[in-house]
């Protein structure tokens, strides 16, 4: 356990550099929704304007979320999903600061609705779980196209790969992966690498996920083939 938890910060270790990437700083914005995530701040930001309940409110609600967000929000490979359990407070944030702007509850429900359904249409549809889009449904037929073509295309290429290939990790590596494995007469695992014999020969796959541009430097330097999906 002591050496995975050390590969694994090895493989995802806090850096700064999270804060100058336009794609990592739009995982935590996609996870709420664009205009779900401006309301939120209005939010909290009202609030912190009003009652000494209100401010405990806020300070709840932000000591709930800052422990995921700060954690994930340093590390390349953040997920939306990862993010989940720090964004239920901003619910209670939002429907509290609806409840103070109005008294009528037909209003609150009428504006409630708007913001959701606005919020749903905020983004395009686009294939990318990692920083998702906002249209739930539509994306999810996306990413159902997009994967059955990659799986495709994964069979197609598997024949042609060298000996060494290294797998770059996404969304989508499973999947080739299990191509990768359906398809071999036998499969061996040794070392990290799995080694996939097929009728033309055997070749070594090693599968891992490689975010920094200097791993992938120093695996192309070491003579294998970086394989990304």
């Amino acid at each position: 356990e002591s050496q995975f938890a050390a590969n694994w910060e090895n493989q995802y270790p806090f850096t700064w550099r999270t804060m100058t990437s336009a794609y990592e700083l739009s995982i935590p914005v996609n996870s709420l929704g664009k205009l779900l995530c401006a309301c939120v701040s209005g939010s909290l930001l009202y609030l912190m304007l009003g009652k000494r309940s209100d401010k405990a409110l806020v300070i709840l609600a932000l000591a709930w979320s800052i422990g995921p967000f700060l954690f994930w929000g340093f590390k390349f490979g953040n997920s939306a999903r990862h993010l989940m359990a720090g964004t239920f407070p901003f619910a209670i944030v939002l429907a509290a600061s609806l409840q103070k702007m109005t008294r009528c509850s037909r209003r609150r429900w009428v504006l409630l609705t708007a913001i959701l359904i606005t919020n749903y249409f905020s983004s395009y549809r686009h294939p990318d779980t990692v920083s998702p889009s906002s249209r739930l449904v539509g994306a999810a037929r996306v990413i159902a196209v997009s994967r059955m073509l990659k799986v495709q295309d994964a069979r197609r290429q598997l024949e042609t790969l060298p000996s060494r290939t290294v797998l770059r990790g996404s969304a989508d590596s499973p999947y080739a992966i299990l191509v990768a494995i359906s398809d071999a007469e036998s499969v061996l695992f040794d070392d990290g690498c799995v080694t996939l014999s097929f009728r033309g020969g055997t070749r070594s796959v090693r599968l891992c996920h490689i975010y920094e541009p200097e791993q992938i430097e120093q695996m192309k330097m070491g003579g294998w083939y970086v394989w990304e999906f």
